[in-house]
């Protein structure tokens, strides 16, 4: 697969697969990543975690054109994955999940972050108190209940998105920015550095965005099935 410099892919890739699938994809893995397999507690975290490596492995091989099991990955000090196999196109990575759905965004040489979220009902208010800036507090309780659980993990999502692109994780706090109310994207300065931020639908009741440090023009999004399937693009 071939992607343009001012392109972001993003995948969507479920978790939830048979016994069958999983132990294929567990052949897939390293040593390393088979040891933190078996830490996990409860099988359905275990089966989880190899889905998603496993197909991390699939999905990046049809970019690299090399077998999946001899991708190399390495990890920032903020444990942030990047590929460590020499001599190839920097691509860069990033991956989310929440319940079952996990999602990949890949670029060609620009760091980028993205994060899902399903939207279950929770306190609101509280925790806009308690992690979000007073300008995003004050547009939060101006809003009715739907509307603040729709926009609150739109923010929610936007903030983890842009942390993890930037490498800072949460040792940046998530009210030391502001994310503009109902847009689908926008430009943000943390740290002295620009970030272009994407808001996108993907699944009913998930929310989930995209930050990287290039101004993206389109977005083309997938689905791992028997092999790559686009299912559909969006431009800026």
């Amino acid at each position: 697969m071939k992607i343009l410099s001012h392109q972001a892919h993003v995948w969507l890739v479920k978790l939830a697969l048979n016994q069958e699938d999983i132990a294929f994809y567990n052949t897939l893995l390293d040593d390393d990543e088979k040891t933190r397999a078996d830490k996990f507690y409860f099988p359905l975290h275990k089966t989880r975690f190899i889905a998603g490596r496993g197909q991390l492995r699939m999905i990046l091989s049809y970019y690299m054109a090399i077998d999946p099991a001899q991708l190399l990955f390495s990890y920032t000090d903020k444990k942030k994955p990047f590929i460590a196999n020499q001599n190839f196109p920097k691509y860069q990575f990033n991956l989310s999940h929440s319940r079952d759905q996990l999602i990949l965004a890949i670029t060609l040489g620009y760091m980028i972050g993205v994060d899902i979220e399903y939207a279950e009902e929770k306190s609101i208010l509280s925790l806009s108190q308690r992690f979000f800036s007073p300008l995003e507090q004050n547009y939060l309780a101006s809003l009715n209940s739907a509307e603040q659980l729709k926009e609150f993990y739109r923010i929610w999502v936007g903030k983890e998105a842009l942390l993890k692109a930037s490498g800072l994780g949460l040792t940046s706090p998530l009210n030391a920015f502001t994310i503009p109310p109902q847009i689908t994207d926008c430009r943000l300065t943390l740290k002295d550095k620009t970030w272009f931020l994407y808001f996108f639908p993907l699944i009913p009741s998930f929310a989930s965005a995209l930050a990287c440090e290039q101004n993206i023009q389109s977005i083309s999004f997938f689905r791992l099935n028997s092999g790559p399937e686009h299912l559909k693009d969006i431009y800026f």
